[in-house]
């Protein structure tokens, strides 16, 4: 019963994962979007799919939390569900996230010389790549 559990837990945390990945890109994604068109029936689109998108990301935050506290309740459980590899996937992926948030400012630089581009705007798709793509090299490192 107790490596069901593990197993279980752990098809659930990658599920929960995929879906938090999901709604992060769908919801930032918009959210930037929406700011740089102009068809405001195009812009309301965008803005019902990140609301959408949001409350996927957060009921994911949700069961997150749901997760973490039975994992703390049993130390047996969260050491197997976090051993070396998953520790060694986080890394990983952690250095695509910071790879990607470099190339993605150094691309920003680059377009910055040939046209104006806003602060916030750079800020929010660097945040968005950096991010986006952690999850995502999360999600490839640690397949089930």
């Amino acid at each position: 019963m107790k490596n069901r559990t593990v197993e279980e837990l752990d098809k659930s945390r990658y599920n929960m994962m995929l879906w938090f990945t999901i709604g992060w890109g769908i919801w930032f994604g918009s959210f930037i979007l929406k700011d740089i068109i102009e068809n405001y029936a195009l812009r309301g689109i965008l803005l019902f799919l990140a609301l959408v998108s949001w409350v996927i990301w957060t009921k994911q935050l949700l069961k997150q939390r749901k997760l973490l506290k039975i994992m703390n309740a049993n130390k047996t459980l969260s050491n197997a569900l976090n051993d070396e590899l998953v520790a060694y996937n986080l890394l990983k992926s952690s250095q695509v996230g910071f790879w990607s948030l470099l190339n993605t400012t150094v691309l920003c630089l680059i377009i910055s010389a040939y046209t104006d581009i806003s602060a916030i705007l750079v800020t929010e798709i660097i945040l968005f790549f950096g991010v986006l793509s952690a999850l995502i090299a999360w999600l490839f490192y640690n397949k089930n």
